[in-house]
């Protein structure tokens, strides 16, 4: 009875970590799952970060020409404006068209200089915070790896543990096997002396009954 108890004990506590290993494992899909899609997440921001920083630098290398065309246009202005001194009736309209021409161009190479100076700096914000939330999904990633791997760990206690709750079930049902087949063999072997006992007695008791009635014949 006692040995039965402790089997049902071992039953119980085998079956009370076998949903342990079922969450653990579940853990395990489901921390994978989420670092397998940082991963492409991280490669994607990569992807992304790439072009941003091939967009920047088209963006300076655009730039530095607007630079040099505005830095062009406003020297042909500062020269015609020294010119304009030296200029004659006859040349004065030729200048003054020129000067407007030069002047709407100026305006134009510092406008395009001003929204490249805006994409450039957009693009760059753009790169910085792509740059943090790649870090963050680097963070992440490891941080899923490390939960892995100790849910793995967790995983194989738990087996290890199931494993040897498994072995001690089993030997103690062998043993349980074991000590019914003994007091079987007890009990088939004290009934068989019984059988024996009582077939002596009744052949010793017929022998007495036997004997007793020829000295009663005897005269």
């Amino acid at each position: 009875m006692q040995m039965e108890k402790k089997i049902k004990k071992g039953e119980k506590a085998l079956d009370s970590k076998r949903p342990d290993l079922v969450a653990v494992e579940a853990q395990i899909t489901h921390s994978t799952r989420k670092m397998n899609n940082a991963q492409k997440t991280k490669q994607d921001v990569a992807k992304t970060q790439s072009d941003l920083e091939g967009r920047v630098h088209n963006l300076e290398t655009e730039l530095a020409k607007v630079k040099r065309d505005a830095d062009k246009a406003q020297e042909a202005q500062r020269r015609m404006s020294q010119n304009n001194l030296a200029l004659n009736d006859e040349r004065l309209e030729e200048y003054r068209s020129l000067k407007t021409s030069a002047n709407l161009l100026a305006v134009e190479e510092r406008q395009k200089l001003e929204k490249i100076i805006r994409e450039e700096k957009a693009a760059v914000r753009a790169l910085n915070a792509l740059n943090e939330k790649q870090q963050g999904f680097k963070d992440k990633r490891d941080s899923r790896n490390e939960e892995v791997t100790s849910q793995t760990k967790k995983k194989t206690e738990l087996e290890e543990r199931i494993a040897g709750l498994q072995n001690e079930l089993n030997t103690k049902k062998q043993e349980l096997e074991n000590q019914q087949s003994e007091r079987n063999w007890r009990h088939k072997q004290m009934k068989s002396s019984k059988v024996y006992i009582s077939n002596y007695y009744r052949r010793e008791w017929i022998e007495m009954s036997r004997s007793e009635n020829e000295s009663s014949r005897r005269p």
